[in-house]
């Protein structure tokens, strides 16, 4: 197996999301065409989100916290899991593009 692969199946922070002791699984909770958004319940203060874009073109998938069950007020350290990238106090919504045929886990820290 090359390096990519490699550090995908080994990822610990996706390996620790996937094994969290809540034990609860995502739920679709918004679908539009080819563009899904995902939510893990809450777990030590942190909300995890996957975003899927199974289309065939780039896309951005807005999330809005009311589609995630947070106050629009809420301030959110946004981590992405992949790509080890953190955006800070992110305010009532965030829109990452998204690849064709990809996906994104966001793992998000409330501020209140």
């Amino acid at each position: 197996m090359d390096n990519t692969i490699y550090e995908l199946i080994r990822n610990t922070n996706v390996i620790a999301l996937n094994q969290d002791r809540v034990g609860f699984q995502g739920k679709k909770v918004k679908n539009n065409n080819y563009l899904d958004v995902w939510k893990k319940p809450p777990s030590n203060n942190k909300v995890a989100v996957v975003l899927g874009n199974r289309s065939s073109s780039n896309a951005i998938v807005v999330i809005s916290w009311t589609n995630i069950s947070l106050d629009l007020g809420t301030k959110v350290d946004a981590r992405d899991l992949w790509e080890h990238s953190t955006q800070s106090l992110v305010l009532g919504e965030i829109y990452p593009e998204l690849d064709s045929n990809a996906c994104k886990i966001l793992l998000q820290s409330h501020k209140t």
